[in-house]
């Protein structure tokens, strides 16, 4: 690779290889939720946060358990 077509080979693939990642992130950037590739960042997601929906989930229960529990105790103590 010491010859001049060698690097500028080298160049060619590597500015291809940056143009089809800016290309991938322009596509996952879009609005279009059933592109494939929206489809690939979704899974992206859930891979990094399996659980996230469940624990919103529980976060949104306790938050109304807490709610109940201080409207009960706010209603015995003024019965008692």
């Amino acid at each position: 690779m010491d010859r001049p077509e060698g690097i500028l080979l080298a160049c060619v693939i590597l500015g291809l290889v940056v143009l089809f990642n800016v290309a991938l992130m322009y596509s996952l950037l879009r609005s279009d939720p059933n592109h494939p590739i929206a489809i690939l960042g979704k899974a992206a997601r859930r891979l990094r946060s399996p659980w996230q929906e469940e624990d919103e989930g529980l976060a949104e229960l306790r938050r109304r358990v807490d709610s109940l529990e201080t409207e009960d105790a706010e209603v015995g103590d003024e019965s008692g």
